[in-house]
């Protein structure tokens, strides 16, 4: 029998490769290695996508309005945008409304979002969502009787405004400080208390396909704490403890998390690494001149900030996730601001998570910032979130760019191993038959069904791809 050979040489120079197939992810589950996140098959993830979001911080806690939106039609509609990820939001007041008592319609709410996620193909970090600590301070995420019985407060309320709700967390005498003194000082147990409830749903999600990672807390007030004191002590101190837990009772899982609130502009601070293996940085940035509603900043100006942000995920060696930033749908500027961050995102080769996805007409705090209308269709600036980039890669990404204005995708990669890349390429852009070339010895094929380019390239082959529509 004739050597097959120089057969499949043409079909790689040709481009064709009919067996080029993306491989199947039994499970969601990431590894971190250094500063790059790893699937099941070792390949380097990039992931990019929204939060879920501002309406998931109130009753029913659905990222869309119960009656009208069903969890696969929110999804499918995120997926249709581009994601590979969804922060998802998790209440500790929905899950234990009753000290001591989890509910279990609760668990199983999030377990039907964590289906309908996975059937779309989404990563899904599990995010204990708190803001200002409780909802009667106009926050959100602690149960009420985490708040202690000398502290006064009345019922929930969600119509406080932005920027408004979020001043007295920066004020070290106000409730919301001394709430959250109770947690660092684990005043009634209420740390204890938090490291059960992580536990439990560690143990709850753990073997869930859709899970990638779990995020201890977002943006947690410091109270009366000194900022340094609790950015370099009191948070890392944290950090390891729960996180420590959720790895004992889930196993090896990225933990993800950021600094405290209000260090989301860019600015230095000192943050020390927690003594957790496996910790994935996750800071959040909310650029002070677009939050004014002032233009956009230069490229330089966020380029400087992004570097200030991201330079304890450097020094740490560890993976960074932007895990929010956006600005208001008001903003006029909106599209621009996000289309500079993007390209600076793929330039750092960040994983990022906007704020936010929401599809309802009731927002908290008057905030909206969501992707989606009411009505589940796109807001005008979205075109500028919707871009190319390589979400899986059989070897290490050296370097990516996408140009919105030419719809050109570049990637170099070093290293490339025996599996199958995969990077995303929006049909808005490139159509159905982009135009793709490849370094010699790289195999190709466009999945129309997926919008996805499958690469093969020889095992430690350095290689360049280029495409256009």
């Amino acid at each position: 029998m004739r050597s097959l050979l120089p057969l499949l040489g043409l079909f790689a120079t040709l481009g064709c490769a009919p067996s080029l197939e993306a491989p199947q992810l039994s499970t969601h589950r990431l590894r971190v290695d250094g500063q790059r996140l790893l699937d099941e098959h070792g390949r380097e993830v990039l992931l990019r996508g929204y939060n879920a979001g501002n309406r998931a911080k109130m009753p029913p806690y659905l990222p869309f309005e119960a009656a009208d939106t069903d969890a696969d039609a929110y999804f499918a509609r995120l997926a249709a945008l581009g994601a590979n990820l969804v922060r998802l939001t998790f209440s500790w007041e929905a899950l234990e409304p009753e000290r001591g008592t989890y509910r279990r319609d609760a668990l199983d709410q999030y377990r039907t979002l964590l289906d309908a996620a996975r059937a779309r193909g989404l990563f899904v970090i599990v995010d204990f969502h708190q803001d200002v600590f409780a909802s009667p301070f106009c926050g959100d995420g602690f149960p009420l009787w985490a708040i202690g019985p000398d502290i006064p407060h009345g019922p929930p309320r969600y119509d406080c405004g932005f920027p408004d709700w979020s001043f007295p967390v920066f004020d070290p005498t106000s409730d919301v400080s001394r709430a959250f003194d109770r947690l660092w000082n684990n005043t009634d147990g209420l740390q204890d208390d938090l490291e059960a409830m992580w536990r439990h749903v560690a143990t709850e999600y753990a073997a869930h396909p859709a899970v990638a990672g779990f995020e201890i807390i977002n943006e947690p007030g410091p109270g009366s704490v000194p900022r340094q004191t609790f950015e370099a002590e009191t948070l890392p101190r944290f950090y390891a403890r729960m996180g420590g837990a959720i790895r004992e009772q889930a196993g090896d899982f990225p933990i993800f998390g950021g600094g405290r609130t209000g260090d989301s502009s860019g600015e230095p601070n000192h943050l020390t690494q927690p003594a957790l293996t496996g910790f994935v940085y996750a800071p959040h940035f909310y650029d002070t001149e677009a939050s004014l509603g002032l233009r956009s900043n230069s490229k330089a100006a966020l380029a400087a900030k992004l570097r200030t942000l991201f330079e304890p995920a450097t020094r740490w060696n560890t993976p960074v996730l932007l895990g929010e930033f956006g600005a208001q749908n008001t903003y006029e500027h909106k599209a621009e601001h996000l289309r500079l961050l993007y390209e600076l995102l793929d330039l750092h080769r960040a994983h990022a998570a906007l704020w936010d996805a929401s599809q309802t007409s009731t927002h908290w705090n008057t905030e909206d910032f969501s992707v989606l209308t009411a009505g589940g269709e796109e807001q005008p600036w979205a075109h500028a979130t919707v871009r190319a980039y390589p979400r899986a890669v059989a070897g290490q990404v050296r370097r990516f760019s996408f140009d919105a204005n030419t719809a050109r995708f570049e990637l170099e990669v070093t290293g490339a191993t025996a599996g199958i890349t995969e990077v995303y390429l929006p049909p808005r852009h490139f159509g159905e038959a982009p135009r793709v070339s490849a370094s010699e010895g790289v195999r190709h094929r466009f999945d129309t069904a997926k919008s996805v380019l499958l690469l093969q390239a020889p095992e430690g082959a350095d290689y360049t791809v280029t495409v256009n529509p």
